[in-house]
């Protein structure tokens, strides 16, 4: 298999005020779940999820310009074309 590349780049940029926002639901959730989100293995969860959640819905905030300048190659888009 060849060994392919991402053709993107890594963002990390979150807004830490809804990254906090977020952080404590998920505190809450896990509360709500029976588990004690102050618990060692579960502290930094609620941080992980709330960014995990940002990036996996940070399209929602993009227009449609943002993501039509993205470059693309020929082997890229052959890899999502049939």
């Amino acid at each position: 298999m060849e060994n392919i590349k991402p053709n993107y780049t890594r963002e990390e940029s979150y807004d830490s005020e809804r990254i906090e926002k977020l952080a404590y639901h998920y505190r809450e959730i896990l509360s709500l779940l029976g588990e004690d989100p102050t618990r060692e293995g579960l502290i930094k969860t609620p941080e992980r999820v709330a960014k995990a959640m940002s990036f996996v819905t940070k399209g929602y905030s993009q227009t449609r310009w943002r993501l039509s300048t993205r470059p693309f190659s020929a082997r890229s888009i052959s890899r999502w074309c049939w």
